[in-house]
């Protein structure tokens, strides 16, 4: 999702979930009918991503970016 947000990765903007009123950088949740549907990409990702803070969101780098969810990793 961070490549997508910051503009890394060519996606269409037909397809890009509707960012959220109250920051840029965070997005609606999808609400899915069709199981196949809410285990692909956007769906599934929406909701982890809209819990990350702020401060992880606008880290510069993906290396930065990927160095800070490291502590948040649970496997």
């Amino acid at each position: 999702m961070y490549k997508v947000v910051h503009n890394l990765v060519a996606v269409p903007t037909s397809i890009l979930p509707v960012p959220s009123a109250r920051h840029e950088m965070k997005f609606i949740p999808y609400h899915c009918k069709i199981n196949a549907y809410q285990h692909s990409f956007f769906p599934r990702v929406i909701v982890p991503w809209n819990r990350l803070p702020y401060q992880v969101l606008q880290l510069d780098t993906e290396d930065s970016f990927k160095a800070a969810l490291q502590p948040a990793v649970v496997v």
